[in-house]
């Protein structure tokens, strides 16, 4: 019974790991107003910071 317990527990955490994931990858290209999740920061006028790439566009970051 604990064994199944166990097994019940760790399938959802993966399950909720995953649409963490899933739930990342389909923000992209989204305009998150001066800090974007995806090693991005822009800051006016316009600073990249981090190690992907983004576009500024009216001091908000979009993220690709």
């Amino acid at each position: 019974m604990v064994e199944n317990l166990a097994c019940v527990y760790v399938t959802f955490f993966l399950i909720f790991l995953l649409s963490i994931v899933i739930a990342q990858g389909t923000t992209e290209n989204v305009n998150i107003h001066l800090y974007c999740f995806t090693d991005i920061q822009c800051f006016d006028p316009c600073e990249i910071r981090g190690f992907a790439t983004g576009i500024c566009m009216e001091f908000e970051c979009w993220c690709r």
